[in-house]
């Protein structure tokens, strides 16, 4: 279900999500992922809250399975450092770095 739209903060990129900071939001997989999203002019900010103990992906597909797939994902290592990877997939065989 997609939260409508909410007067939002300026979104920080700071790794931290807080209330109102996304104009948008929705929730998948029983309250396991969480996308909060806001798009300001020709710009998407996104934030993603899951449930994991590896790396989170956001795959924007257009038509056919990994075929032409734009592939966002990332994860957080020790220190922490946050990592994250635009990639793209030319063939059903998955990504390649962007």
């Amino acid at each position: 279900m997609v939260a409508p739209p909410i007067a939002s903060a300026e979104v920080e990129l700071d790794g931290v999500i807080s209330a109102g900071e996304y104009d948008h939001s929705t929730v998948f997989d029983t309250d396991q992922f969480y996308l909060h999203w806001t798009i300001k002019d020709d710009r998407i900010f996104i934030g993603i809250r899951a449930a994991t103990t590896g790396y989170v992906g956001l795959g924007l597909e257009p038509k056919d399975e990994l075929l032409n797939l734009d592939i966002i994902y990332g994860r957080v290592t020790a220190g922490p450092t946050v990592e994250v990877r635009d990639t793209w997939s030319s063939t059903r065989t998955g990504p390649a770095a962007d």
